[in-house]
């Protein structure tokens, strides 16, 4: 039973153990199902609790029982079945060992580290394994949809450190690309040596982005022809680690889909109930930026997860903001893995899933916008799953890491709109070149993005274009690093008379919640916005500066640093984003994240409130967008036109936006 992607699906993601009390939880599972509105159920086998490491179809038999029993009675009232057998190559160790017979090459970390379970995907006793189970278990559930867990991965398989695998088979085929016979010690230590990218380092991550297609294609010929209308789905974790193996995003989605549907269960960061700004900002560096890899017609479905971990049970209410805080992501449904994995079937007296029933019309009515994740606007955000190949490594292994998406977590925080692109030119955009996103161009195509864009640089970016020589983009002679902490600068200070909310020399500090700092020497005549001083009041240097097409926030704004988002800080940056953006919208206060998408006929524009600040209407700065009619989707899912005040380019809507809620507009010219 295929879902029917003209409604919005709520995915329920959960395990029925093999016991004595299955046949309640699969009593309880449809009874809940039927009166809450789950479309489809996707059953996990053995997974994290009754993890069984690399089970034997013998051992998985009576699970695929409970599974084909529930399958009937579910089938029967309409709701689809799906599979998520919990392991592939593996998670983790868990001290569980490799069974009798079960001679699999394990992977091995650029240490020399070897895991005791989870298994090199280029393993051929792993495979033949693999084959087997995942026919086995495809052909007597005959799901609607196979859902490949989280572990389809080269990282994050503790107690391994993070990225990539260099066991024998891959060292083999290492030494094959490059035509030499290193060793692991060898080969790793070329690879990750300080400085510019080797061919070692590069013959690594092709091979690595190789490995992940070929286990792709590997997927894809056991599901099909154990059966052939089963379809496949990818679940993501987080971008940065997925660069490490610079993930083919397109590649996979074209093996996985086989023509078909394309469809991505991305993270959502909220194992754990948190603030609500705190909330988004990684929502915007992760499930964002993965949305942004997938290709623009795939399905999104994210997985809303209650760790099983947790201090406290998420709240329903925090469960429902997780829920309509996802619609930028241009959602056609939700998964829920919100019911413990123990094993106690689904819990109504929590509350989730009537918080899931509630937003249930609103989350079909946003859908039914159409609106498309293409269409975004707002400053841009560069980004490319290549980075890797272009890093420079200056400590270790793991400076390549990036720390591309903290800028659209960033400008999102502050309240502008924004959009992530993987393009390399741009004309008349305003532009965040953040941290080491000068990695991802040329020369020649950072001067020509200066040349035809607006350009925000932050200290970090600086340095990468002190090191390319060409610190002149900035009319900047030199850049240094001073440390936060380092006794230079302490604070902040607007420079000249402005005022901010009335105070003249309005004030931020620069302690280590603000970032590193680079001191900028610059040549040619630009605007001072701000100073930095040091404890007894004196000035140390410019900080904040502004050209003609540039602007320069002298903090290495590479993680998440609290105090970036001072007003003083945000008054300079969205200030210059608001003058120079062409289509933008602002919501003027921070932890209140915007999201414009801009058709042909129509716009929409989302807000999100991860303050906890109740607000009885709904106000933003828009630009780039012509309307003369608001039509508010309420969360009733019906539309209704609203009414609303214009100020210059302030819109006042007659909406309340509630903490920890959304609202979304339609703006129309009629």
């Amino acid at each position: 039973m295929k879902s029917d992607f003209s409604k919005f699906q709520n995915c329920l993601r959960i395990q029925i153990t093999p016991d004595e009390y299955a046949n309640e939880r699969i009593q309880g599972l449809v009874s809940h199902c039927k009166k809450f509105g789950f479309t489809n159920v996707m059953f996990l086998t053995t997974a994290e609790e009754w993890f069984l490491g690399h089970v034997t179809i013998e051992e998985i038999k009576p699970w695929v029982e409970v599974v084909k029993n529930a399958s009937v009675l579910l089938r029967r009232n309409g709701i689809g079945v799906s599979l998520h057998h919990w392991i592939g190559v593996g998670h983790l160790d868990r001290g569980i060992g490799l069974k009798p017979g079960q001679n699999f090459t394990t992977m091995v970390d650029f240490n020399g580290k070897r895991s005791v379970s989870v298994a090199c995907p280029l393993d051929e006793e792993w495979q033949k394994h693999f084959r087997k189970l995942l026919g086995y278990l495809v052909r007597e559930i005959q799901p609607d949809y196979y859902w490949v867990e989280d572990d389809f991965r080269l990282h994050n398989h503790a107690p391994l450190e993070w990225g990539g695998c260099f066991c024998e088979k891959h060292i083999k085929k290492f030494n094959a690309k490059l035509g030499t016979d290193y060793t692991r010690e060898e080969f790793c230590k070329k690879a990750f040596q300080k400085g510019e990218v080797t061919k070692e380092r590069k013959a690594w991550l092709d091979v690595s982005r190789e490995t992940m297609l070929d286990y792709a294609a590997l997927i894809y010929k056991i599901v099909k022809e154990a059966n052939p209308s089963t379809e496949i789905a990818l679940m993501t974790s987080t971008p940065v680690e997925h660069c490490l193996e610079a993930r083919d995003w397109t590649g996979l989605f074209e093996i996985f889909s086989g023509g078909g549907d394309k469809l991505n269960r991305i993270h959502l960061p909220g194992y754990f109930e948190r603030s609500g700004k705190d909330y988004m900002y990684d929502f915007n560096a992760i499930s964002m930026a993965i949305r942004a890899f997938s290709p623009n017609e795939t399905k999104i479905l994210p997985e809303l997860e209650n760790g099983s971990i947790n201090l406290f049970r998420k709240n329903a209410r925090f469960l429902g903001f997780q829920l309509e805080s996802a619609i930028p992501l241009c959602l056609s449904g939700m998964t829920y893995n919100i019911y413990d994995p123990v094993g106690n079937g689904a819990v109504e007296e929590f509350g989730y899933a009537r918080e899931i029933k509630r937003l249930t019309p609103y989350m079909q009515a946003v859908k039914d916008t159409d609106v498309s994740f293409s269409d975004m606007q707002g400053v841009v955000v560069p980004i490319d799953e290549k980075i890797a190949y272009a890093k420079k490594i200056k400590n270790n292994f793991y400076d390549l890491r990036t720390n591309l998406f903290n800028t659209a977590a960033y400008v999102s925080a502050l309240g502008l709109s924004y959009r992530y692109s993987k393009e390399k030119t741009f004309n008349n955009e305003t532009v965040f070149l953040f941290g080491d996103a000068a990695y991802i161009f040329t020369d020649d195509e950072l001067r020509e993005l200066f040349k035809n864009n607006c350009v925000v640089v932050d200290g970090g970016a600086a340095l990468l274009l002190k090191e390319r020589g060409l610190l002149c983009l900035i009319g900047a002679t030199d850049a240094t690093l001073y440390r936060a902490e380092s006794g230079y600068q302490i604070y902040e200070q607007i420079a000249g008379n402005e005022e901010i909310f009335g105070i003249k020399g309005f004030r931020a500090s620069c302690r280590a919640a603000a970032g590193d700092f680079v001191k900028i020497d610059y040549a040619q005549n630009v605007k001072r916005l701000s100073n930095v001083y040091k404890a007894d009041g004196t000035i140390t240097w410019n900080a904040f500066v502004r050209g003609k097409n540039f602007l320069v926030n002298p903090f290495v704004a590479d993680k998440k640093l609290h105090t970036q988002f001072s007003d003083l800080r945000r008054h300079f940056v969205a200030g210059f984003a608001e003058e120079k953006t062409i289509a933008l919208v602002n919501s003027r206060f921070e932890g209140v994240n915007p999201y414009l998408y801009k058709g042909e006929k129509e716009s929409v524009v989302m807000l999100v409130n991860g303050t906890l600040e109740n607000f009885d209407k709904t106000e933003f700065f828009i630009k780039g967008v012509t309307f003369n009619t608001i039509i508010s989707v309420d969360k009733d899912g019906k539309e209704r036109e609203a009414k609303y005040e214009r100020t210059g380019n302030t819109i006042c809507v007659e909406r309340p936006l509630p903490y920890m809620s959304t609202v979304t507009f339609k703006l129309i010219k009629r």
